[in-house]
């Protein structure tokens, strides 16, 4: 009876070691392996859409490597603050708000920027050039062109760097006629005739550019 009673509570007591074995540490290694998975998910989100950018950046489809930036920006905003990490965090940043202004002129590039002037606000304070560039993209008033001030300015954007960018003239070149376009179309809003030497005097854009976007 002795040897059955010890046996009994040797059990018992294996069951509940057991149980509190399982229970405990196994559910801690599930929530380990599950934010490893979360973390590979990220690793492998963002490797796609860097991809994604270098191909939209070799044919040129600027509105789509804006957004490919977006998404890099956005999954590493709330779930990265490991310090190698902010550098990422920064140039997606601003490489989405830059090639979104390169992109070409639509509805969709103003509805974009829109919201990135409304829910971007922090990380736009943080960032003058890039403030004041969205600013007055959503503005109808002329922006003045000074292409080598311009060019000082932008010039250490991953974009415009030759160092690391082979397309960095062209996209520079984009910038200018993104500018020249917006000018034409606020120009359109309050002239009914005007001059192209006049046009290129109030946007200071060099009178040949203004008759190249013209033609």
């Amino acid at each position: 009876f002795f040897f059955s009673s010890l046996c009994c509570c040797f059990f018992v007591f294996f069951f509940f070691f057991f149980f509190f074995f399982f229970f405990f540490f196994k559910q801690k290694t599930a929530y380990e392996i599950s934010a490893c998975l979360v973390g590979s998910e990220m690793c492998i989100r963002d490797r796609y859409y860097r991809l994604m950018a270098r191909y939209y950046i070799h044919e040129k489809m600027h509105m789509e490597i804006a957004k490919a930036y977006k998404v890099i920006y956005d999954t590493l905003k709330d779930n990265s603050s490991i310090e190698e990490r902010l550098l990422l965090k920064k140039v997606a940043f601003e490489n989405y708000v830059l090639y979104l202004l390169l992109s070409p002129f639509s509805h969709e590039k103003t509805n974009l920027l829109s919201i990135t002037h409304k829910l971007y606000r922090k990380e736009l304070e943080l960032n003058p050039l890039l403030d004041e560039l969205v600013q007055s993209f959503l503005t109808n008033e002329i922006i003045p062109l000074h292409s080598v001030e311009l060019f000082h300015r932008v010039g250490g954007y991953e974009p415009f760097r030759k160092d690391i960018m082979d397309e960095s003239e062209l996209h520079f070149k984009q910038l200018q006629r993104g500018i020249i376009h917006h000018n034409l179309k606020v120009v359109e809003l309050y002239y009914t005739r005007i001059t192209i030497k006049r046009l290129a005097e109030l946007s200071s854009i060099p009178t040949s550019l203004v008759e190249e976007e013209i033609s």
